[in-house]
């Protein structure tokens, strides 16, 4: 069975990275898995301008329930954020743009074995080395509470302790309203928990911008969308 067309993607090099690439297209249906017809078994070939420096993490949409995956003939291990979005770690066993890389992807499911619309909402993170995985805010603005949190993690994936700054942004409309920094100390191929209060404003805020930088450069974001 002939595997998808190859697709080529880049992500910058440095400190520049592309938060989220659509990964949705392509995808080649190839068999069923012996006996049990379940399991739908998919492909895929896609070449990448590897960055050394960067992470390449693997996300589908939550409806798609994955039963296996590997790339070059290495099973990926799941991985799961705090907001119980899953992924996969593709890092280890990437190859470089002259290569390629091919994907083999096992997929628990009886109906529609066949669509492409299966695969959308599939995205590949290019991310820095250290980074904020995900974020999880729980405000809302109708609770007779005095104060709401947003809460995540930093991931670091360097050998040694890296010094950063976390940035949040209160946004109404596209005017920021406030700005409030936090230090933050890592140890090398560790993670840490951080958890920030939301003093509350007069008016309901509509967005909170979540940055982490080192030494005023730009290591990763999320953008929480409150209404």
């Amino acid at each position: 069975m002939l595997f998808s067309m190859l697709i080529c993607l880049s992500c910058h090099n440095n400190y520049q990275f592309e938060r989220e690439m659509d990964f949705g297209q392509g995808w080649t249906f190839r068999n069923y898995k012996a006996g049990n017809h379940s399991h739908s078994v998919y492909s895929k070939c896609f070449k990448l301008d590897v960055d050394a420096d960067k992470i390449y993490l693997l996300k589908f949409d939550k409806k798609l329930q994955v039963n296996d995956l590997s790339l070059n003939n290495h099973k990926i291990e799941q991985g799961i954020f705090i907001d119980g979005t899953s992924y996969f770690n593709l890092t280890p066993h990437l190859k470089s743009y002259r290569s390629g890389n091919s994907l083999e992807l096992w997929i628990d499911i009886k109906t529609n074995a066949k669509s492409q619309q299966l695969f959308d909402g599939s995205r590949l993170l290019c991310v820095n080395r250290l980074f904020i995985p995900s974020v999880v805010c729980k405000y809302n603005c109708s609770t007779a509470s005095s104060e709401e949190t947003i809460e995540l993690t930093v991931r670091n994936s360097f050998e040694t302790e890296q010094q950063a700054v976390l940035r949040y942004s209160y946004l109404k409309g596209d005017e920021v309203t406030e700005i409030v920094t936090t230090p933050v100390f890592i140890a090398g191929k560790s993670e840490n928990f951080y958890q920030h209060t939301i003093a509350k404003v007069a008016e309901c805020l509509t967005a909170i911008e979540c940055e982490l930088y080192i030494q005023g450069v730009l290591m990763d974001h999320h953008k929480v969308v409150i209404k």
